[in-house]
């Protein structure tokens, strides 16, 4: 009887892991119901584009006919058109170009002799962006914020930053418009005007930390050290209500992309366990308007580095 009895205990107590197993992990997962824009990844050591889409779950991939350029370089789509990307290729330098996806089609930006003049003083760990409303680029080299000018065809120094107190994961910046960039300065979060050289202040004290910004310029994610220096709270800030939430802790030290959707309905985040070497990804979606965070189970996919939403 004694025996029966403690059967029936382990069996009820093994049900009951089971149980909040399963329900954890319908909790954590996450269908999503309406149809989205891909999910756009790139691998430079295969030279291939992945695009992933949440609602079908499916992959697609699509090799290129150029060698892309593996080094430490943050991607960036263009938010007006969004089949645009910004790649490097591999040639010693690392000379940037727009890579329509839909057409498969390869535009160098700029004077190549030039830019290897300029990148061959520095490392190549760029910041590009597109520039709202033109054909002109920007990225970061060091400590300056270079523009190409399409129409002038030459490259201008636009802002220059105190390297040594930008962020740990870089000197993060977006452009409002093409004469007006956001941006981190003596910690605070401003809007600058290129031609008078004004400063706005958006947000006080937030830090200098590494940001990223919706297209509809309402919202932005930051990171910031948290405890032991090891780990980072990511947070949301409505940039109308001026209201902040934390919305994810970071597990590694590394840098963790926040993709806002075209619609800026979801946050789509990175995450790795302590080391990025390990290989260990978890995957996030965060749902704005519910205020929710889904972990969403595609580790098992061999999805790169990631650039953000397509189109």
């Amino acid at each position: 009887m004694r025996n029966k009895k403690n059967i029936l205990r382990i069996a009820f107590f093994f049900g009951v892991v089971l149980c909040t197993g399963l329900a954890v992990k319908w909790y954590n997962s996450y269908t999503v119901d309406e149809d989205t824009a891909p999910l756009v990844f790139v691998e430079p050591n295969e030279d291939m584009m992945q695009f992933y889409y949440l609602q079908s779950e499916e992959l697609m991939e699509k090799s290129v006919t150029f060698d892309l350029h593996s080094s430490y370089t943050r991607y960036d789509i263009n938010k007006e058109k969004r089949e645009e990307i910004l790649l490097q290729l591999w040639d010693g330098v690392g000379v940037p170009v727009k890579y329509n996806y839909k057409t498969n089609e390869v535009e160098t930006l700029g004077d190549i002799e030039e830019l290897k003049q300029i990148v061959s003083i520095y490392d190549k760990k760029n910041e590009y962006r597109f520039i709202p409303d033109s054909n002109n680029i920007s990225f970061t080299l060091y400590d300056t914020i270079y523009v190409y000018d399409y129409e002038q065809k030459y490259y201008k120094k636009v802002y220059q930053f105190d390297y040594n107190s930008c962020s740990n994961f870089g000197f993060s910046y977006e452009w409002k418009n093409d004469g007006e960039i956001y941006l981190i300065k003596d910690g605070n979060f401003i809007l600058y005007n290129i031609e008078t050289e004004s400063e706005e202040i958006i947000l006080k004290n937030i830090g200098e930390v590494y940001f990223q910004m919706s297209d509809d310029e309402r919202y932005i994610t930051y990171q910031k050290q948290w405890g032991n220096g090891k780990r980072r709270k990511l947070y949301l800030v409505d940039l109308y209500t001026r209201e902040k939430k934390e919305i994810h802790t970071i597990k590694t030290s590394s840098l963790v992309k926040a993709g806002f959707s075209p619609g800026n309905e979801y946050i789509f985040m990175i995450d790795y366990h302590r080391d990025i070497h390990r290989g260990i990804k978890y995957f996030y979606l965060y749902d704005i308007e519910k205020e929710k965070k889904y972990r969403l189970d595609i580790n098992d996919l061999p999805l790169s580095t990631f650039v953000g939403w397509g189109k």
